[in-house]
C-alpha cells in the first residue's frame, strides 16, 4: 500500500467509527500517529489499516446504483416477445467511482 492510499484508508477507517467505538486501533498506543515512537508500532499500524481496508471495501455510487436496480437487471432477459427493455443512463465516470455516502 503506498503512502497516499494508506492515508486515505486510515482516514476512512477513522471516519467510520463514531467516538472511536469499535475502531481496531482505538486501544492501541498508536491510535494517534503522532504518538508512535517505534518502527514496530508504525509497522503494526500499517498492517492493521491494510487488514481493515481489505475487510471493509468501499461501496461506490456505481455499486449502489446496481444494487438498487438489481431486479431490473436480472429480469432483462425474461421478456418473451423479443422486446428488451433497457435503462439509458448518462452518468459521469467520476460520480460512478466515488465512495457512496448515505444522505442524512
Amino acid at each position: 500500500m503506498d503512502a497516499v492510499k494508506f492515508l486515505e484508508e486510515y482516514n476512512r477507517m477513522c471516519n467510520t467509527y463514531n467516538d472511536c467505538v469499535g475502531c481496531p486501533i482505538h486501544d492501541k498506543p498508536f491510535c494517534n500517529p503522532h504518538d508512535m515512537t517505534t518502527n514496530d508500532e508504525r509497522k503494526e499500524l500499517v498492517a492493521v489499516v491494510e487488514k481493515w481496508s481489505k475487510e471493509h471495501h468501499i461501496k461506490t455510487n456505481g455499486m449502489r446504483f446496481l444494487d438498487d436496480n438489481r431486479e431490473h437487471i436480472r429480469t432483462y432477459h425474461r421478456w418473451d416477445n423479443g422486446c428488451k427493455p433497457y435503462i439509458e443512463v448518462q452518468i459521469e465516470a467520476d460520480w460512478w467511482d466515488e465512495e457512496y455516502k448515505e444522505k442524512e
